[in-house]
């Protein structure tokens, strides 16, 4: 019931004087006092309805006469909803019945006194009641449990509407939508019980909360490779909708849910780092209240959440709503995650209007570069500018191919898009290639030359025609051009660097390794060095020896951004047979933050690391470990390189420091019979590995005589 040319949700503020009012009537009801307009004008005049009525002071300040008073339309219908939340409210809690209380709100004029209303017991359908989760202008959000099976659901119940219409029924829509999708990343739904009063859905439950409440405890900007795994992952379950013939139309971090993936309930997902929010939690998309099917006559309505509302969506003569305006949306979460901050100004549809019309495709690079802000990939920057232009046309057509450009960022493979040429030489430049490559060019070539000699004989009497000819230039292949970084390793190590990559592993997450000429590094007062950087939202490896010795030294510079990712050395990687399977073990250490005491502690660590084919990370198992961690001062410094340094003699770490502070907690002999007992000794490669993002620069290795 709101003014037309209004988005329908904007968030919890757009309901927050009922809520004060429906609070105000509970405690008089508990106390067995009798409800009045009064409270009306109390709790909603002063609150957001001065566009409904002229003024709070013309509702009269005590009971008086009720008959007597005249409502203007929305607000009686105001009141009508806030009385069914008032009477829901009373189910959940369980009560019996509502005090003698004014509740009848059905023509111009608000009625004396009504019987009372019987109230159900705090259980619908099998599930019962067991807090409230949340409201807004849509309805309310409990937490219930299943009865019958060992499991909590969500019971959503919207707000009563105007018409009698059975289509109309709140709910109907989203129930009809959500009931022909089939998807791990939407949130599923159990039942829909139109009769209900209201209606009811009920849904799966997820216990970490919604994006939104994530990013207001990180609020970014977040890494790119974050942000556009971020989004690659929403890509399914939106593009699912979209082969069902169905457009959500309220795409927003606050429709992103998380669900625990160890399946434990009420944990707080705003205390995961980014660096492993995708691995400990599913995002899984929600409410589809607005939900639109493709072939559905054209819908004028201006609904929505005003920040991801696409344009088309704010002025309806732009064309109604297609799969673009999901894609849009998408774009608006990624310059969010990318920037921390939203990709238009404005409060108001006029203002959001104005600001699309002076910046018809927002660029994320432009906005960290003004707010001094890590710079942003030029691929993702115009990824998330094609998303977000003004006009549709200009937009990804489908949200395949926005998926298919942010799968070719991830993997550092040329865009789907890119012209044939680009493609080709890259797939000239993978190892193993060139062989293949040239050989079928040589039979290209032959049989080019076969053809044209058939088509050209030569004449019989050509003795002298090659005599004058020059001796053809023969000129030596240019030799591939090598960063300073991979100078540097190979000069410490006799060898280039390797990725190590594993086959149970998604192309996704197999990450990259970058060198990098000139980084910037904060720690060093903003000087450059050349860097190798490892891009990863899995762990990512880089062997650099694959026998460093019993008797050596290596230190490496490390240096993350925000320090919310997991990074550190490597040493005795090996191959294990395990049931079959070959099965990599190495020993870590692991520099990170996690929580301890309730804070979040800088930490390192020794630990044994194995990866089975089950999962793409550090699988880490350090059960009867005498030792595994110590606490270190905070990561970050000014002025001087993060340096991590190991000594191992005759096969053994004989000393282990973090920026020249040793750690002798962290060596002796129990801790390495321990990992020479389960086969993690140090025989093997010695490398880098990180997870997220990290920056390695100056490396120092060097093979030492034994005692």
């Amino acid at each position: 019931m709101r003014p037309t040319g209004h988005p329908r949700s904007t968030g919890l503020e757009a309901v927050a004087p009922f809520d004060e009012f429906l609070a105000d009537c509970d405690d008089r009801l508990q106390a067995g006092q009798a409800g009045t307009v009064d409270l009306a004008a109390d709790n909603l005049g002063a609150g957001g309805l001065e566009d409904s009525v002229d003024s709070p002071a013309s509702l009269p300040s005590s009971a008086g006469d009720l008959s007597a008073i005249v409502l203007d339309a929305q607000l009686q219908s105001e009141l009508a909803e806030a009385v069914d939340g008032l009477i829901l409210l009373r189910e959940v809690l369980g009560k019996d019945s509502f005090a003698s209380q004014p509740t009848s709100v059905g023509g111009p004029t608000l009625a004396g006194p009504a019987p009372p209303l019987t109230v159900p017991p705090n259980v619908f359908r099998g599930f019962e009641y067991l807090r409230t989760l949340g409201a807004g202008s849509g309805g309310w959000v409990f937490l219930a449990r299943d009865l019958s099976l060992p499991r909590r659901v969500a019971i959503k119940s919207p707000r009563k509407p105007s018409s009698s219409d059975r289509s109309a029924l709140p709910g109907a829509r989203e129930a009809a939508a959500i009931a022909q999708l089939d998807h791990p990343g939407i949130v599923p739904i159990h039942l829909f019980d139109p009769e209900a009063d209201p209606p009811r859905i009920v849904m799966g439950y997820c216990d970490g909360g919604s994006l939104a409440e994530w990013l207001k405890a990180h609020p970014g900007p977040h890494h790119p490779r974050f942000a556009a795994q971020v989004v690659h992952d929403l890509c399914d379950a939106v593009g699912h909708a979209h082969s069902r013939n169905i457009i959500h139309r309220d795409l927003k971090p606050g429709n992103i849910l998380l669900s625990s993936m160890s399946g434990t309930l009420d944990n707080n997902s705003r205390e995961t780092p980014p660096a492993v929010l995708l691995q400990r939690w599913r995002l899984k998309v929600a409410d589809f209240g607005l939900a639109q099917q493709l072939d559905d006559l054209p819908n004028h309505d201006i609904v929505g959440t005003l920040p991801y509302m696409a344009p088309e969506q704010l002025d309806p003569r732009l064309g109604r709503a297609d799969v673009t305006c999901d894609i849009w949306s998408l774009g608006a979460i990624l310059f969010e995650l990318l920037t921390g901050t939203r990709p238009h100004a404005g409060t108001t549809i006029a203002e959001v209007q104005a600001d699309i019309a002076q910046h018809p495709s927002p660029s994320p690079q432009v906005r960290n570069r003004e707010r001094g802000q890590s710079p942003i990939p030029d691929r993702l920057d115009l990824i998330t500018r094609r998303c977000l232009c003004a006009d549709k046309s200009g937009r990804y057509p489908s949200v395949a191919s926005l998926q298919a450009e942010l799968q070719a960022f991830l993997t550092g493979r040329p865009s789907p898009e890119a012209a044939w040429l680009e493609r080709s030489w890259f797939a000239v430049r993978q190892p193993g290639s060139q062989l293949a490559v040239a050989s079928s060019l040589a039979s290209v070539l032959l049989m080019a030359g076969l053809w044209s000699l058939s088509k050209n004989p030569e004449p019989e009497e050509t003795p002298n025609r090659l005599a004058n000819l020059a001796p053809p230039q023969v000129k030596e292949p240019a030799p591939l051009l090598k960063s300073a970084i991979q100078r540097e390793f190979e000069s410490q190590f006799g060898r280039p660097f390797v990725h190590l990559t594993f086959p149970h592993y998604s192309p996704s997450k197999l990450g990259m390794l970058l060198p990098i000429e000139q980084l910037r590094i904060e720690d060093l007062a903003n000087r450059s060095v050349p860097a190798l950087q490892l891009q990863s939202q899995s762990v990512c490896l880089a062997e650099l020896t694959d026998d460093p010795g019993d008797d050596f030294e290596f230190s490496i510079a490390i240096h993350q951004d925000r320090w919310e990712g997991e990074c550190g050395i490597f040493l005795g990687f090996h191959m294990v047979d395990e049931s079959g399977t070959e099965i990599p073990r190495a020993q870590v250490l692991r520099l990170c933050r996690e929580y301890r005491g309730g804070q979040r502690t800088a930490l390192l660590q020794r630990a044994p690391t194995r990866m089975p084919p089950e999962i793409d990370n550090l699988g880490i198992d350090k059960e009867g470990l005498p030792i595994d961690e110590v606490w270190i001062p905070e990561l970050g410094s000014e002025g001087f390189p993060q340096r991590l340094k190991i000594v191992v003699r005759e096969g053994r770490v004989a000393s282990i420091s973090w920026n020249n502070q040793d750690y002798p907690e962290l060596i002796g002999d129990p801790l390495d019979e321990w990992f020479e007992s389960r086969d993690y000794g140090l025989r093997g490669s010695l490398g880098l590995w990180s997870l997220l993002s990290t920056s390695f620069y100056e490396p120092r290795f060097q093979r030492t005589e034994p005692d």
